[in-house]
C-alpha cells in the first residue's frame, strides 16, 4: 500500500495515477456545483475529490485519508475515490484561506482555499440548476469569475452590483477545451464566504482576518512585512526569556517566534492571531506582535517525529525524539545533553525556565524528548540546532537497560531495553513500517502509529507510511472495544495475509503497548476479569450448575441465570473503570504540562 501524500505531491502525480492523500475537507460535498464532488486541503495545496455511491460523504472540517484515482475532467484535477477509499480520521482545523489576487488564478491554486477582495460588475444570475454566478475585479482591477452552488443558501439578492466584498472560496476550473489552461473560477461555499466591505472603511490590512492570515511559513518569508498569522501557542512565556513576553506559534505549515506586547498573557496550547512586523533576532524569525488576538478554534499542533538532528526547515517547530543518553553536561539551572540517534547526536538544550532538573537525563539510558528547535546564538561554537524541552512532562526517561553500551551509544550487541514482545521468549521483534508487511509474512514484527478505527476483531493502524490491520486473538482479545481512535500504540504480533492484504495479528497483551504523550511505552494492564480470584464462583461450576443433573438443586436455571448476568455487569463496570483510568492518566499529562507551563 503505498504512503500518505501530501496534495501537492498527489497534485504532481500522472492522471489515471492511484494514490492515497491526506487532507482536511475545506468544502462539502455539492459546493463546487457538482453533488459528489467536496474538496480537501492541507498546507501545501488543494485538490477537488469525487466520491462514488454508496460513500457518506464527510462534513466540513474532517481530516481524512482518501485512496483513489486522478483524473481531469475540464481541466480540473480530481481525485476520484475507489471503493472503500475513505478514512476519517477526526475533526481539525480548516488551513486558512491564502489571499490572492485575479492574476494568480490558475493551476498553482486549483482546489485550494482563497481569500480575494472584489468589486462585483453587474448582479448574479441564475442558471436553469440554480446555481449562481457574477462577474467581479479586484483591486489590480483584473476580472475574475465568482460560481455559487444553489446549496449554499445564497440567493441573488444577496449580491449587489457595484459592491466591494471580501470573498473566500475553493479555487476551480472549467477549461473551454483540452488543455487550455483557461475557466478558472471561484466557488463561494455559504453565506459566510461573503462579506461586504462597508464604504468608508480602510482596505485590507493587516487588522483584516479574512485578507492577509497568511500560513506562518509564508510569513517567515516576508522579513519587513507586516502580516497576520493564525496558530497555536507551543512554547508559552518564561521559557525563552526572564520578561515573559517571547513565546513561539505554530500552525500545520512552520512556527515562528512571537514578542507578546506588554502585559499580555497566553497559554500552552491556546490558539491566537498575531499581527506584526517580520524581523529576525539572532538570525532567526520572529513577529514582534502589535495586535494578539486569542480565541481561534482548531486542532492542536502534533509534534513532528524526527528520526536524526533537526535543522533548518524545523526551527522554532515542535518535535519529539528518540534515542539514548550518551553525554550530560550540568550547569547550574541549565543543562545540555545529547541523544543518539540512528547513528548522529541531538543536541538537548535544558533551559532555565524549563524547570527540568538537571538530573532528569542520565547517560546510558533511553530517553524520548518533545521540544522546541532553536537554531545557534550567531557567537556559539556548536553550531547544530538543537531541541528545547518547555517542561518536565516534555522528558521521559526509559529504564536501565542493565547492559553495557557500545562505545557509540547503542546497547551492546545481544542487548535490548524494549518490555517484552508476545508470543515468544527468545526472538525479538522486528521494527518495521506497515507499508512493507508484504516483505515480513510469518515474521513477529512492531508496528506502531495512530489508531484511525476499530474493527470486528481488532482496529486500523496509521504509521504514516501505510494503513493496515491490527487483528486481536486469544487473550489480547479482551481488549476489543478498549481503544479509540487517536490512541498512539504499538503492537507486536505475527504478519498474515489475508485476502489481498496482510495484518499483524496479536495474539498476547503483552503485545499491545500504549504510547504515552512523550513516546514514552506504556503496557497495557491485563483485563481484571481475565483473572479468577477467591471471591468469585469459578466459571466451571457455574457451567456445571446450568445443566440437568448437576448436584446443586438449590440454585437451578434461574439462580444460573442470575449469577450470569451479574458476572456481566462485573465484567461491564471493570472495563468502564479501565477506560475511565485511561481518560484520567491523559487527562492528568495535559494538565501537568499547563502547570509547567504557568509555573515557568
Amino acid at each position: 500500500m503505498p504512503p500518505n501524500l501530501d496534495i501537492a505531491a498527489a497534485r504532481a502525480q500522472d492522471v489515471g495515477a492511484r494514490l492515497r492523500v491526506a487532507g482536511i475537507v475545506t468544502a462539502e460535498a455539492g459546493r463546487l456545483g457538482l453533488p459528489p464532488v467536496f474538496a480537501i486541503g492541507d498546507a501545501s495545496g488543494g485538490i477537488a475529490v469525487r466520491i462514488s455511491d454508496g460513500i457518506v460523504p464527510p462534513a466540513r472540517g474532517t481530516a481524512v485519508v482518501l485512496d483513489g484515482v486522478l483524473a481531469a475532467p475540464y481541466g480540473q484535477l480530481e481525485l476520484r475515490l475507489v471503493a472503500g477509499g475513505l478514512v476519517v480520521v477526526g475533526p481539525a482545523h480548516v488551513p486558512d484561506a491564502v489571499p490572492i489576487g485575479a492574476a494568480e488564478l490558475g493551476e498553482g491554486l486549483e482546489g485550494r482555499l482563497v481569500t480575494i477582495v472584489g468589486t462585483l460588475q453587474g448582479r448574479a444570475t441564475r442558471s436553469s440548476s440554480g446555481d449562481l454566478s457574477v462577474e467581479a475585479t479586484d483591486l489590480a482591477g483584473m476580472t475574475f469569475r465568482i460560481l455559487v452552488d444553489a446549496s449554499s443558501g445564497l440567493t441573488v439578492a444577496d449580491f449587489s452590483a457595484g459592491q466591494a466584498y471580501h470573498l473566500v472560496g475553493i479555487a476551480g476550473q472549467r477549461a473551454s477545451r483540452k488543455g487550455a489552461l483557461d475557466g478558472y473560477r471561484i466557488w463561494l461555499r455559504d453565506r459566510d464566504d461573503l462579506e461586504a466591505i462597508v464604504a468608508g472603511t480602510a482596505s485590507p490590512s493587516a487588522t483584516s482576518p479574512r485578507a492577509t492570515s497568511i500560513p506562518i511559513s509564508d510569513a517567515i518569508r516576508r522579513e519587513g512585512d507586516s502580516v497576520t498569522v493564525e496558530g497555536a501557542v507551543t512554547a508559552g512565556q518564561g521559557l525563552l526569556d526572564v520578561a515573559g513576553r517571547r513565546i513561539v506559534v505554530a500552525d500545520p505549515s512552520g512556527a515562528i517566534e512571537v514578542v507578546l506586547p506588554s502585559g499580555m498573557n497566553v497559554r500552552v496550547g491556546d490558539r491566537i492571531r498575531v499581527s506584526g512586523e517580520v524581523g529576525r533576532a539572532w538570525g532567526a524569525p520572529r513577529i514582534a506582535a502589535e495586535l494578539v488576538e486569542p480565541g481561534f478554534g482548531g486542532s492542536a499542533v502534533l509534534p513532528l517525529v524526527l528520526d536524526g538532528p533537526p535543522g533548518p526547515a524545523h526551527e522554532w517547530r515542535l518535535v519529539r525524539v528518540s534515542g539514548r543518553v550518551v553525554d550530560v553536561r550540568r550547569l547550574g539551572s541549565t543543562w545540555r545533553a545529547e541523544l543518539h540517534v540512528r547513528g548522529e547526536r541531538v543536541l538537548i538544550a535544558g533551559l532555565a525556565g524549563a524547570g527540568i532538573a538537571s538530573t532528569a537525563l542520565v547517560e546510558g539510558r533511553p530517553a524520548t524528548i518533545i521540544g522546541i528547535v532553536r537554531r545557534p546564538y550567531p557567537s556559539a561554537t556548536d553550531r547544530r540546532f538543537q531541541v528545547i524541552p518547555r517542561g518536565p512532562s516534555d522528558v521521559a526517561l526509559g529504564p536501565a537497560s542493565g547492559t553495557t553500551d557500545g562505545p557509540d551509544g547503542r546497547p551492546a550487541s545481544g542487548s535490548s531495553t524494549r518490555p517484552p514482545h508476545a508470543g515468544d521468549a527468545t526472538t525479538a521483534p522486528t521494527d518495521v513500517d506497515l507499508a512493507t508487511l508484504a516483505e515480513h509474512v510469518g515474521e513477529l514484527v512492531r508496528v506502531g502509529g495512530l489508531v484511525v478505527e476499530p474493527t470486528a476483531d481488532g482496529f486500523t493502524l496509521d504509521d504514516a507510511t501505510a494503513i493496515a490491520t491490527v487483528v486481536l486473538r486469544g487473550e489480547a482479545a479482551a481488549y476489543l472495544g478498549l481503544l479509540e481512535p487517536g490512541d498512539a500504540l504499538n503492537a507486536i504480533g505475527v504478519v498474515e495475509r489475508r485476502g489481498d492484504g496482510f495484518v499483524v495479528a496479536v495474539d498476547a497483551p503483552s503485545g499491545l503497548i500504549r504510547v504515552g504523550d512523550l513516546g514514552q511505552e506504556i503496557l497495557l494492564t491485563a483485563p481484571e476479569e481475565a483473572a479468577t480470584t477467591s471471591s468469585e464462583v469459578p466459571t466451571s461450576k457455574v457451567a456445571d450448575a446450568a445443566w440437568p443433573g448437576a448436584h446443586f438443586p438449590a440454585v437451578g436455571l434461574l439462580g444460573v441465570l442470575i449469577a450470569s448476568l451479574l458476572s456481566l455487569g462485573l465484567t461491564l463496570v471493570r472495563r468502564r473503570r479501565m477506560a475511565f483510568r485511561a481518560a484520567l492518566v491523559a487527562r492528568e499529562r495535559l494538565s501537568e504540562l499547563g502547570r509547567d507551563d504557568r509555573s515557568a
